[in-house]
C-alpha cells in the first residue's frame, strides 16, 4: 500500500487505540526499562512481559500478518516487543489519567492488558504492529534528521537515542537499510550514517501521520516523565512558580457571579483548579452541578483527594476528554470555564465549542495570561537558548505563545460570543527554584512542549540540563525581588448569543443569566 493512501487508514487507527484507552509511547517503556524511580515496579514489568507472550501465541498468526501488512517488514521480535510495550504504555497511561502520576502499578496491569486485547480483537494486531513501527521509525529517524549524520558506532551505543536499548537499535538499522532508508559514508575508517532522500522523505511522513492523528500532543502529556530525573506533581510546581495562583483564582470566581444551583462545566488542562481551589462548588451549593473535563490525560484521581477535602456539597464529575471535542451534549450548562487555556489550543475553535455547552445566553468566560516583557535581563539570561531555538525555527513567533488583549478580546467574537466584558487583573510568577521553574515551564507551556517535539530525545534532556544550570546561576546573581514578575491576566466572559426566536423569549433567556444583562465590550482594570 502505498505511503499516501496509508496515512489515512493508520491515522484513523492510532485514533480508535486512543479512544480504546490504548497507549504505545516505547521511549516511556524504555525510560521505565532503565528503572527510573517513578517508573519502579518490576513485578509489572515481568507481568506485562508475560502477559505479551500469551497475546502472541493466541493472537498471531505469521501468514495472515504478512498478508495483511502489505508490503511493510514483518518481524517476530519486533512483533513480541511491540506487545509488551503497548502493554506498559497503557499501564503507565492509566496511573497518569487517574492519578497523575507516572508509574507502574500491579492494580492497572489487569485492566491494560484488557483494553489492548479487546483494541486488537476489534482493529487486527496487524494495526498495532504498524502503529508501533511508524512511532519507532519516526524516534529513529528524526537525530538524523535533525543532525544530517553521525557515526554508526555512535548510534549503536544510543548516544543520540537514548532510552532506546543497543539491541533494539541494531535491528532497526538493519530495517532502515533494507527500505533504502539509510545510507553509509566512510570518513577516516568509520562509518558515517545519513538519510537517503527516500529516509527523509519518510521522516516526513511519519512526521505528518502522528502530528494529524494526536500522537504528538497526547505524548507531550506524558513527556514528562522521560524529560525529568524527578517529575513533580502539577500541584506542587503551581504553587511553587504561581505563589498566589489560588487567590487568582477565587478573584475570578467571584467575578463570575455564578448562581446558587446553576450548572458549571470546566475545561482544565490539569486538576480543575476553578471548581475546588477557585470555589465554584462552594459557589453553586448543594443543589449545583459542577462537571470537570480534563484534557491533559491526567490528574483525576488528585482532583479526587483535592474534592475529598474540600467540604463543599455541591455534585462533582471528572471526565476526560478533548478540546476538539468536550464529552457533553448541546446546550446543557449554564456556563463554561477554563484557565490559562486559549494560548494552547486553537482559541476560536476552543471557544465555539465551549459555547456549544452550554445554553441559549448562557456564558464562556476564560482567565488568560496575556503578553508581557518577556525580555527582562533574568528571564533572557535564564531562556536564551529556547529563545534561540524558537527564532530559528518560527522567526516571527511569539514566545510562550501568550496573545495580546487585542487578540483575546477578537477571538470571544470571532466565535460568536456576544456582550462580551473583560475585566484586568494580575498574578505573580515567582522564578526561584531552577528545576521547578524548568519542569513549569516544559510542562505546563504547550509551545515548549512542542518546541521540544520537534527534537530528538537526547536534545531534551541537554537543552534542560543547560537550563537548569542557567537557572541556578541566574538565582545566584539575582536577588528573589527581580525574580518575581507580575504577570498581566484577562478576566473574560461572553455569552451564547439567544436563539432566534420572539423578543419575549429572548428578554427571559438573558434576564435567568447569572450577572445581569450586559450590553457591548466593558473593560475595567484592577
Amino acid at each position: 500500500m502505498e505511503t499516501e493512501t496509508l496515512i489515512p487508514w493508520l491515522r484513523e487507527k492510532m485514533r480508535e487505540m486512543f479512544e480504546a484507552g490504548v497507549w504505545l509511547d516505547p521511549l516511556l517503556v524504555n525510560v521505565c526499562a532503565g528503572g527510573s524511580a517513578n517508573l519502579s515496579g518490576d513485578s509489572v514489568r515481568l507481568g506485562a512481559r508475560r502477559w505479551a507472550d500469551d497475546l502472541y501465541e493466541r493472537l498471531v498468526r505469521v501468514d495472515e500478518v504478512c498478508s495483511l501488512l502489505g508490503d511493510v517488514p514483518y518481524s517476530p521480535r519486533i512483533m513480541r516487543t511491540c506487545l509488551h510495550q503497548v502493554i506498559l504504555s497503557t499501564v503507565v497511561a492509566l496511573e497518569h489519567d487517574e492519578y497523575g502520576l507516572a508509574r507502574l502499578s500491579d492494580r492497572s496491569l489487569q485492566r491494560a492488558v484488557q483494553r489492548v486485547e479487546e483494541f486488537i480483537a476489534r482493529a487486527g494486531v496487524h494495526w498495532a504492529y504498524a502503529v508501533y513501527l511508524a512511532v519507532v521509525g519516526h524516534d529513529v529517524l528524526q537525530p538524523l534528521a535533525v543532525r544530517r549524520d553521525f557515526y554508526e558506532a555512535d548510534y549503536l551505543e544510543g548516544i543520540y537515542h537514548y532510552p532506546y536499548p543497543s539491541e533494539e537499535l541494531d535491528v532497526f538499522l538493519m530495517l532502515g537499510l533494507a527500505m533504502s532508508l539509510f545510507r553509509f559514508k566512510v570518513d577516516k575508517r568509520q562509518r558515517r550514517m545519513t538519510l537517503t532522500r527516500q529516509g527523509r522523505h519518510h521522516y516526513q511522513w511519519l512526521h505528518r501521520l502522528l502530528s494529524e492523528s494526536g500522537y504528538l500532543h497526547r505524548r507531550m502529556s506524558l513527556s514528562y516523565v522521560h524529560q525529568f530525573e524527578h517529575p513533580a506533581t502539577w500541584v506542587q510546581l503551581a504553587s511553587e512558580v504561581w505563589p498566589d495562583v489560588r487567590k487568582v483564582h477565587r478573584e475570578f470566581v467571584r467575578w463570575l457571579s455564578i448562581p446558587r444551583g446553576a450548572r458549571v462545566l470546566e475545561v482544565a488542562f490539569d486538576l480543575g483548579p476553578l471548581a475546588v481551589d477557585g470555589g465554584i462548588r462552594s459557589q453553586v451549593g448543594p443543589a449545583g452541578q459542577v462537571v470537570v473535563v480534563d484534557v491533559s490525560g491526567g490528574g483525576h484521581g488528585l482532583l479526587h483527594f483535592k474534592e475529598l477535602a474540600d467540604g463543599a456539597a455541591s455534585e462533582l464529575t471528572v471526565e476526560s476528554g478533548s478540546v476538539d471535542r468536550l464529552p457533553c451534549a448541546d446546550a446543557s450548562f449554564d456556563i463554561c470555564v477554563g484557565t490559562t487555556l486559549l494560548h494552547a489550543v486553537d482559541p476560536v475553535a476552543f471557544l465555539r465549542e465551549m459555547s456549544r455547552v452550554v445554553k441559549r445566553g448562557g456564558v464562556v468566560a476564560v482567565l488568560q495570561p496575556v503578553q508581557y516583557d518577556l525580555f527582562l535581563p533574568f528571564l533572557k539570561e535564564w531562556f536564551e537558548p529556547v529563545f534561540d531555538l524558537s527564532k530559528r525555527r518560527t522567526p516571527n513567533a511569539k514566545w510562550l505563545g501568550l496573545p495580546a488583549e487585542d487578540e483575546v478580546r477578537s477571538w470571544f467574537v470571532a466565535a460568536g460570543l456576544e456582550d462580551v466584558e473583560i475585566e484586568r487583573t494580575t498574578g505573580v510568577w515567582r522564578f526561584n527554584n531552577p528545576e521547578m521553574v524548568v519542569q513549569h515551564f516544559f510542562r505546563g507551556i504547550r509551545p515548549f512542549q512542542a518546541e521540544l517535539m520537534e527534537l530528538p530525545w537526547n536534545h531534551w534532556r541537554s537543552l534542560l540540563d543547560e537550563l537548569i544550570e542557567r537557572g541556578a546561576d541566574v538565582c545566584r546573581r539575582y536577588p528573589l525581588a527581580e525574580r518575581t514578575v507580575s504577570v498581566p491576566l484577562m478576566m473574560v466572559r461572553g455569552r451564547r448569543g439567544p436563539a432566534r426566536g420572539s423578543a419575549g423569549d429572548d428578554a427571559k433567556i438573558l434576564a435567568d443569566c447569572p450577572g445581569g444583562t450586559l450590553t457591548g465590550v466593558h473593560c475595567a482594570t484592577r
